[in-house]
C-alpha cells in the first residue's frame, strides 16, 4: 500500500502534503501537541477503511488548493459523536448500574431537570476538547433514549442548536438545522428483529425517540443494526450476524459494532470485541458488503430522516 501512494502522490505535492498531514493527526496527534481517544484498533479500521482509494479520497476531502490551510480537527474526514455516558466511571468515580438507571428513569426519580447537568456537562467537554459541535449524539448502552434523559437531551439540542421547535415536539422545526447533530435511534431496520434484545431497545425508548426526532426535525438513522447477544466467538460466527443484518437493512440504516485489538480488564465484552476487529478488518468482511450491494458511508451522508411515525 505506502509504495503505491507514494507512487501516485510522486507529481502531486499538494495531495502529497494532505496525506501525510491526515496520517500524523489520526495516528499521531501528539506531533501536533493534540490528543487522541482513538484505540488502536479503531485507528487500524479507518486506514483499512481509506486505503483501497487513497488519491480519490484525498482529492475530495483536500482540494489542491486549499490543502495548506486545511484544519483536519476543524473538519476531520471521520464524523466524531458524543457518547453520552451514565453508567461508567473510568476510573473517576463510581457510576451507577444500568439496572440503576433504569429504575431511576422509569420511576422518574432521574427526571429532566437531574439528566440535563450530565448532558451539558458532557457536550461541553467534548467542544473544548474538539473544538466544534458533535457530528451525532448516542447512548452508552443506549440510556439517550430512556425517560427523562431523552427529554433533557432534545431541550439541550434544542436550545444549543437552533432548531425552531420545544423539545415536547408539539410543533415542526423550521429553522436551519444543518448544524444540527444527527442522533441515534435504535428501531431495528428490518420488523423480522423485533423480538429479542433489538426489539426491547426499541420499547424502552427507541420509537418514542424516533418519533420526536421526526417532528423535531433532527436528523437520525431510519433504522438500527448491529445488536446481538455477544454471542459470536468466531469470526464466522459474527460474519453469519453480519450477512443477516446487511441483507435485512434498508438505505439510512445505522450499524452498531464494538472492535477493539486488546482485551481491557473489567470489559464484560472485552473478547468478543476482539472478534469483531478480526472480521471487520478481514477480507470477509469486504466480500459480504459486496455480496448484499451495501455501501458504507459516513453517519450524516447515509441517515434519512424518518417520516412515518408508526409505534
Amino acid at each position: 500500500f505506502v509504495p503505491n501512494v507514494f507512487l501516485a502522490l510522486a507529481r502531486r505535492p499538494a495531495e502529497w502534503r494532505a496525506f501525510f498531514a491526515y496520517h500524523d493527526a489520526l495516528m499521531v496527534p501528539e506531533s501536533a501537541g493534540r490528543t487522541s481517544g482513538l484505540t488502536k484498533g479503531e485507528r487500524e479500521l479507518i486506514v483499512t477503511e481509506y486505503a483501497p482509494s487513497t488519491v480519490e479520497r484525498l482529492r475530495s476531502v483536500f482540494p489542491e488548493a486549499d490543502v495548506r490551510g486545511h484544519d483536519l480537527f476543524a473538519d476531520p474526514p471521520i464524523d466524531a459523536g458524543l457518547h453520552l455516558n451514565l453508567t461508567e466511571g473510568h476510573g473517576t468515580h463510581q457510576a451507577a448500574t444500568l439496572g440503576a438507571i433504569l429504575r431511576d428513569t422509569y420511576a422518574r426519580r432521574l427526571a429532566r431537570e437531574g439528566a440535563r447537568p450530565h448532558v451539558v456537562r458532557q457536550l461541553d467537554a467534548f467542544e473544548q476538547a474538539m473544538g466544534r459541535t458533535p457530528d451525532f449524539i448516542d447512548g452508552h448502552q443506549h440510556v439517550h433514549q430512556l425517560p427523562g434523559v431523552r427529554e433533557a437531551l432534545l431541550e439541550v439540542m434544542v436550545e444549543r442548536y437552533g432548531a425552531d421547535a420545544g423539545a415536547d415536539g408539539s410543533s415542526a422545526a423550521t429553522a436551519d438545522t444543518s448544524a444540527m447533530p444527527a442522533v441515534r435511534a435504535t428501531v431495528p431496520a428490518h420488523r423480522r428483529w423485533g423480538a429479542g434484545k433489538a426489539g426491547v431497545l426499541a420499547v424502552l425508548g427507541g420509537w418514542w425517540l424516533r418519533r420526536r426526532l421526526a417532528r423535531l426535525g433532527i436528523p437520525h438513522n431510519t433504522g438500527f443494526a448491529g445488536v446481538y447477544g455477544f454471542d459470536a466467538p468466531t469470526t464466522d460466527d459474527y460474519g453469519r450476524h453480519m450477512d443477516r443484518w446487511l441483507d435485512g437493512s434498508p438505505d439510512g440504516t445505522l450499524m452498531m459494532c464494538h472492535p477493539a485489538t486488546a482485551l481491557v480488564p473489567g470489559d464484560a465484552i472485552a473478547a468478543q470485541r476482539l472478534v469483531e476487529f478480526a472480521y471487520l478488518s478481514s477480507a470477509a468482511f469486504g466480500e459480504s458488503l459486496a455480496r448484499h450491494r451495501v455501501e458504507l458511508m459516513r453517519f450524516d451522508a447515509g441517515i434519512v430522516a424518518a417520516t412515518d411515525i408508526a409505534p
